[in-house]
C-alpha cells in the first residue's frame, strides 16, 4: 500500500517512473513534466498520448487524462477519472 494522496505515475508497461499527488479530492492530479516525458509520453500532443497511466495508494493502476501543463516550468496536471488499467503493477 502507498501514502494517500500519492500516486506512482506508470509507463505504457505500467513500470512506475516517478510520482505525483491529488490536488483535489482524488480528482487532479500534479506532477513534474520530466515524469511524464520520461515514462514516454509525448505531451501535450493530442494523441492517444492524452491518457496517462498511474497507480494509486491502493495499489490499483488507472487511467487519467492530460490537461494541461509546462515543460519550461516542469509541471503537469491530470484529471483522474479515467478507468482501471489491465495488467501487473
Amino acid at each position: 500500500m502507498g501514502v494517500p494522496g500519492i500516486v506512482n505515475i506508470l509507463d505504457k508497461d505500467l513500470k512506475s517512473c516517478g510520482t505525483g499527488f491529488f490536488s483535489s479530492p482524488e480528482e487532479y492530479i500534479i506532477t513534474c513534466f520530466h515524469v511524464l516525458s520520461s515514462a514516454g509520453y509525448h505531451l501535450p500532443v493530442r494523441s492517444e498520448y492524452d491518457i496517462v497511466n498511474y497507480c494509486d495508494a491502493g495499489g490499483a493502476a488507472k487511467q487519467a487524462e492530460w490537461i494541461g501543463g509546462s515543460a519550461n516550468r516542469d509541471i503537469a496536471v491530470l484529471r483522474a477519472d479515467g478507468p482501471e488499467c489491465h495488467g501487473d503493477v
